[in-house]
């Protein structure tokens, strides 16, 4: 019985001592307070076990909790939540919640969450998420998400997603995530994916995708999907896809699929495209768009179009060789690349009617079955002509085009014939004195000559052997 007696005695001291122990740790409510630096106050050490409504600590202050006011000429450090406004002269620390605004020279830490405005001259730290607005000279870190606007002169930094407005001078970084704004000297970067706007003077990154706006002076790069803009002086890169407008100065990069408009000297679309693609250079595997340029390269054109000078089809290409006596070009060979839909063509022939001519040409057509011998061929050709010696040259260019018949010999050969009608401009720059080049027996009807000028219109023909 007495040892009973003395377990009970023993577990109800416990509990009495735990109780006191809460009702220490429970925070009283005191106005206010003033310290030179803790603990010497006027609450001494016990400063930091009260709520203040207002606290001036002339260097450095410890207290428990804040609903109202503190100013402190160096250091502060509230130990739980801050209802109120925090000013210190270099830095203050915040344990537990922060609801309204802390001003400090360097730094402005909270531990649990801030939501208002954090300014400090250095940097500006929220371990649980902020939401509102900080502005630093340096660096403004929240570690568990943003909500609002940073500021600050180096670096933002989010560690689990941002929404909302980054503006820095280096570096914005929204590590899981950014739906919003990034706007920085540098660097913006949203490890998790992008929504929004992003403009920097160097890189943007979108680790997961991006929806929205990519502005920078170098490069651009959405790692798994762009929809919407990119904007960049030197690459944009989408490495699974991109659906919406590329515009760079050297190069577009989309690794999978893009639907939309490229424009660069160099695009680059790995897997499908579908749209517009506009530059010197341009390569797809699989092309469903109309590409503009120089030189394109597909692995295969299944409802494209291509307008380039140099047109390469790996599979599915149509080449063809044609050699023509024409009353425009006496003897011409002519040499057609691309698709049977769409070909681009490179002539070269010899005019021997006054003047002994040269006819270079380029061009584009189409080659289409309309019966099982007969095949429908139109083309638009634009030619030059220079004399043999390639003295006293006269400015004449002839943009014509030529409605073409074949008949199919068979699967290789072909006899074509081919009535045209066309535009002559001529020029004889500083040959005032020589007559203008006769490029034909079948005169023009419709001509308006000058004295170093000249425009026609006239009809041709041409007939031709190709082959496939």
């Amino acid at each position: 019985m007495k040892r009973k007696k003395c377990f009970l005695l023993i577990i109800t001291l416990c509990c009495l001592v735990s109780a006191l122990a809460q009702q220490t740790d429970e925070l009283k409510n005191v106005p206010g307070q003033v310290s030179i630096f803790y603990p010497m106050g006027t609450s001494g050490k016990e400063s930091k076990n009260f709520t203040y409504n207002f606290s001036l600590n002339l260097l450095t202050g410890k207290i428990g909790a804040l609903n109202g006011l503190e100013i402190s000429g160096l250091y502060s450090k509230v130990k739980e939540n801050i209802f109120g406004v925090q000013i210190s002269g270099l830095g203050s620390i915040v344990g537990g919640k922060m609801a309204g605004m802390q001003v400090s020279g360097l730094a402005s830490i909270v531990s649990e969450g801030t939501a208002g405005l954090q300014v400090s001259g250095l940097t500006n730290i929220t371990s649980e998420g902020m939401s509102g607005l900080q502005v630093s000279g340096l660096t403004n870190i929240t570690s568990e998400g943003m909500s609002g606007l940073q500021v600050s002169g180096l670096t933002n930094i989010v560690s689990e997603g941002m929404s909302g407005l980054q503006v820095s001078g280096l570096i914005n970084i929204a590590s899981e995530g950014m739906s919003g704004l990034q706007v920085s000297g540098l660097t913006n970067i949203a490890s998790e994916g992008m929504s929004g706007l992003q403009v920097s003077g160097l890189i943007n990154i979108a680790s997961e995708g991006m929806s929205g706006l990519q502005v920078s002076g170098l490069t651009n790069i959405a790692s798994e999907r762009m929809s919407g803009l990119q904007v960049s002086g030197l690459a944009n890169i989408a490495s699974e896809g991109m659906s919406g407008l590329q515009v760079s100065g050297l190069a577009n990069i989309a690794s999978e699929k893009m639907s939309g408009l490229q424009i660069a000297p160099a695009n680059l679309m790995i897997g499908r495209m579908k749209g517009v693609q506009i530059g010197l250079y341009n390569r797809t595997k699989i092309s469903n768009a109309l590409q503009i340029g120089l030189v394109s390269i597909n692995d295969t054109i299944a409802k494209g179009i291509s307008l380039s000078l140099v047109n390469i089809v790996k599979k599915g290409a149509y080449r063809e060789f044609e050699l023509s006596y024409s009353d425009y070009a006496n003897v011409a060979l002519s040499f057609k690349m691309g698709t049977q839909k769409f070909y681009t063509l490179y002539s070269a022939g010899v005019n021997f009617i006054n003047d002994n001519l040269w006819v270079f040409g380029i061009g584009f057509g189409n080659r289409t079955p309309i019966s099982g011998t007969f095949d429908f061929q139109p083309e638009l050709i634009y030619s030059n002509y220079f004399p043999i010696n390639f003295r006293k040259i006269q400015n004449i260019s002839v943009s014509r085009l030529k409605l073409g018949f074949v008949y199919n010999i068979n699967k290789k050969l072909g006899l074509s014939l081919a009535p045209s009608v066309y535009v002559l401009n001529a020029d004889k720059c500083k040959n005032s004195d020589t007559q203008f080049y006769k490029i034909s027996h079948i005169e023009a009807f419709y001509t308006n000559k000058k004295a170093d000028t000249q425009t026609s219109l006239g009809i041709g023909f041409c007939v031709g052997l190709s082959i496939k």
